[in-house]
């Protein structure tokens, strides 16, 4: 029969998980958390009333040529979708904020 140690310790949504295997740690909230487990792989993982999922990050194989990616000049790098949502976002916090100090 098989034995396991698990332990973890939750600071708010940060938990860290400690394990035979090594630690670990996650962010987020019951139901929903994104984290690296303790062998250094990122995941997602969620779910709900005993049906819960975990999905492991894909890395390319070291054998694996990279994907050809879009002509770019060198020494620039080409924007993520994501940069320019968090971007849209810290200007409406910011403008939102303007019009909340106006308003007075």
């Amino acid at each position: 029969m098989a034995w396991f140690l698990r332990k973890a310790f939750t600071f708010g949504p940060l938990r860290i998980n400690l394990s035979k295997r090594g630690l670990g740690a996650s962010f987020g909230v019951k139901g929903a958390r994104v984290g690296i487990d303790a062998k250094g792989r990122p995941y997602a993982a969620g779910g709900r009333g005993g049906l819960y999922f975990r999905r492991y990050a894909k890395r390319p194989r070291p054998d694996e040529p990279a994907a050809p990616g879009p002509d770019v000049a060198p020494g620039s790098r080409p924007t993520s979708p994501l940069a320019w949502i968090m971007l849209g976002v810290i200007l409406a916090v910011f403008a939102l904020a303007v019009v909340m100090v106006v308003a007075r």
